[in-house]
């Protein structure tokens, strides 16, 4: 007999279909059946910028602990040490939640990592503090965490659309559009709700981080256009 493989009717098998890169969010999927795309793009930075994350999460205990920030009491700090470890930490949620999120999204992409690395600063604090308050601080990481989730999207679409030069910018999956579109319309309610009962002095300070909205908006345009060319 012949060792070549033939179909039923004589004719050569066919040969096994390649999967469509003009979707984001197709390289692969987590055991909950997610797509990994959503954490990031190379799962080594992936996984660099989680052990990061969970090591700032744990100096951020460890500092709401000696400032004994449990259910809204303040104690006496144990020692200079931890006064100083506190000051740079708050320096260090700050860098982390203005420009953390559009950071990871250009470098790795992922709009879910992208988000949660602007609330890692607030998240500690409030847990160990047992409250959820829509503050200044709050507001802001809900702001920046949206314009990251937006931004890693469209990094996402560029880097498909490269290994496919001829090809468009290349569409969102519902993954992606389910995840980006419930972070962007949920921190665009919380945010305008804080905008609608902050004080005059808490809301100007504010402002400035209100052009990270411009983000969300270009990159939908962007996307728009991309659609509007392959309808061409």
């Amino acid at each position: 007999m012949s060792d070549e493989s033939v179909g039923s009717a004589g004719e050569p098998s066919e040969e096994p279909s390649t999967p469509d890169a003009s979707a984001i969010g197709r390289t692969g999927s987590t055991r909950l059946g997610f797509d990994r795309s959503l954490f990031g793009l190379e799962e080594r930075r992936t996984a660099l910028t989680l052990r990061t994350l969970l090591a700032l999460w744990g100096l951020y205990a460890l500092s709401a602990l000696t400032r004994g920030e449990l259910r809204g009491g303040t104690l006496q700090t144990l020692s200079p040490t931890f006064d100083a470890l506190s000051t740079v930490l708050i320096l260090v949620g700050l860098f982390v939640a203005t420009l953390g999120p559009i950071g990871y999204a250009i470098w790795n992409g992922g709009p879910i990592l992208a988000f949660a690395i602007a609330l890692a600063p607030e998240l500690v604090g409030e847990l160990f503090a047992f409250r959820w308050t829509l503050d200044l601080d709050l507001a802001v990481s809900l702001t920046t965490g949206a314009a990251g989730a937006a931004a890693a999207l469209a990094v996402t679409g560029v880097r498909t659309r490269r290994s496919q030069p001829g090809e468009p910018l290349s569409m969102p999956s519902r993954q992606h559009v389910l995840a980006v579109g419930i972070v962007v319309a949920g921190s665009a309610g919380a945010v305008t709700r804080f905008a609608l009962q902050a004080p005059t002095r808490v809301l100007s300070a504010y402002r400035p981080f209100a052009l990270y909205w411009l983000v969300p908006l270009a990159v939908g345009a962007l996307f728009a256009v991309s659609l509007r060319r392959r309808g061409a």
